[in-house]
């Protein structure tokens, strides 16, 4: 039996693939545990799972012969965890999904040293991710490339029609939408002068300067739509919103990939679903106003994404879109990376078992 635990729904979002790929070529049994956001995700695919009432402990109560888990910007579950599989002898394995605060997801409590918080293997999305990783002190031999299983389906981005998007979402095929991605940078990080100081720039301030560029009398007229975070409340971006009444705009929680496929221009900072929009073969754009550092996301895949720094750039490329080339290449990936996770779990059961002795 394999437990898994997720805490964040991009945990379980890159969990899904591989429960269906070991069930589709191997034998097994799940047992699950997530925290409500995860468990959604979870059950939409049609897994039953256990919400956690608490620490997540419950994930040991059937001895699992494998630990499977995603990874959280509150690393202290995922870390507890961990060290209880350790005490138990019981393998433990964490997926990587996202290039975003890596070393903050195994370090516990934050600010402690550097991964000094692991399970015993990391499976990540690229060498990009690996090589950053060791570089700032997690050991070498913990790491291990297998892709990002949630993003194994965008192999084929035929698969993401726009027409079909909007069929299901009940939207009229000729009305141009541009996607905003919020992130929830204040939820996380605190309110917009702790942000100013970390980042240069917050969700607010990101996305005033789209709206305000779309407000301009030379602008084409887009209908926006703004994407939250699961960790924002609804009227998060309200207050925004309401300073441009002349632009036509809604706020939604849910299908953010359908949301995407149905987009003519997605913008953000550095969400995953900006990638996903991207793979689509959608024009994007990650606008980050006076920012303080680079981004792994964007530079693990430069020339994906648009990157603009000042309102003005964004103007200009939002005023050019259509004409850019870059983004509209359907850029390919790997789909086996739901298949390389089911391997290294194989080859961690099969170490922890004990040696057969010759009789």
């Amino acid at each position: 039996m394999i437990s898994i635990f997720a805490f964040q729904a991009g945990s379980a979002r890159a969990l899904v693939p591989v429960i269906h790929r070991w069930r589709e070529s191997r034998r097994g049994h799940f047992f699950i545990v997530a925290y409500p956001q995860a468990a959604g995700v979870f059950r939409e695919a049609g897994l039953e799972c256990v919400e956690a009432a608490g620490n997540g402990m419950e994930v040991f109560v059937e001895g699992p012969e494998l630990l499977l888990t995603g990874t959280s910007w509150q690393p202290e579950i995922e870390s507890a965890l961990w060290q209880k599989a350790a005490e138990r002898g019981i393998p433990s394995l964490a997926i990587l999904d996202n290039w975003n605060s890596v070393s903050r997801r195994f370090t516990a409590p934050v600010g402690g040293a550097a991964y000094n918080s692991l399970p015993d293997r990391v499976a990540v999305m690229d060498e990009f991710t690996r090589a950053a990783m060791v570089e700032a002190g997690c050991p070498s031999g913990c790491v291990r490339v297998t892709g990002q299983p949630a993003l194994d389906g965008f192999s084929n981005p035929e698969a993401f029609s726009r027409m079909a998007a909007r069929e299901r979402l009940g939207v009229e095929m000729e009305k141009p939408i541009l996607l905003f991605v919020s992130e929830a940078l204040q939820t996380f990080f605190g309110e917009s002068g702790e942000l100013d100081v970390r980042f240069g720039y917050d969700d607010e301030v990101v996305l005033a300067d789209v709206l305000e560029a779309l407000s301009e009398p030379e602008a084409e007229r887009f209908s926006m739509v703004v994407k939250l975070h699961p960790a924002e409340t609804v009227d998060r971006a309200s207050p925004v919103l309401a300073r441009y009444p002349d632009i036509s705009s809604r706020v939604v929680r849910e299908s953010g990939q359908d949301w995407a496929a149905a987009a003519n221009l997605v913008v953000g900072t550095t969400s995953i679903l900006l990638l996903e929009a991207a793979l689509m073969g959608r024009k994007v754009c990650s606008h980050r106003p006076n920012a303080r550092s680079g981004s792994p996301m964007l530079e693990a895949n430069r020339g994906r994404i648009t990157e603009t720094r000042t309102g003005g750039e964004l103007r200009a490329w939002l005023n050019g879109a259509d004409r850019i080339p870059g983004n509209a290449a359907r850029a390919k990936v790997a789909d086996s990376a739901a298949e390389n996770v089911c391997v290294l779990m194989e080859t961690l059961i099969f170490q922890s078992r004990p040696t057969p002795v010759d009789r």
